[in-house]
């Protein structure tokens, strides 16, 4: 299993936010191959971005699923399908109880990849729904998208 491990340099040294997670995961490699990625930590999705999602994307997707006689569906119903859809499950083994979770989020997303995955709902919303998101930048002639 990969995991992010984040820190940094500081004197040449690097310096780990967690190194007991760090040492946990190099026990659990003994024996193992592994890769080693080094880079600058990218930028995670902005809270304005965030905003975006649930106040005008999810609550578009939702409207327009109750238009069409959807019962029982609301924000968190339409996050949970779309991230399963587009996003790439986050996989955690628990060894001791026998257990897999399978987690789909996008509170880790770089800001690049965020973007990628609200351009795809859009997409998939204008094929499936025929309904338009607009771009977290454009003005919305219409006003405010109302609450639900």
């Amino acid at each position: 299993m990969k995991l992010l491990h984040l820190g940094t340099v500081s004197d040449g040294k690097m310096r780990f936010d967690n190194r007991k997670m760090l040492d946990d995961h190099i026990k659990e490699l003994e024996g193992k191959r592994f890769g080693f990625e080094l880079g600058e930590e990218e930028n995670t999705r902005s809270s304005r971005q965030n905003r975006f999602l649930w106040g005008v994307c999810y609550r578009l997707v939702v409207r327009a699923l109750k238009e069409r006689g959807e019962e029982g569906v609301n924000d968190m119903v339409v996050h949970k399908f779309l991230t399963e859809m587009f996003l790439e499950p986050q996989i955690c083994h628990i060894k001791s109880l026998n257990k897999v979770v399978i987690k789909y989020s996008t509170k880790r997303l770089s800001t690049k990849a965020f973007s990628e995955y609200w351009g795809k709902i859009q997409k998939w919303a204008a094929e499936t729904l025929e309904i338009y998101i607009p771009d977290p930048n454009e003005e919305l002639l219409t006003g405010s998208i109302p609450n639900d």
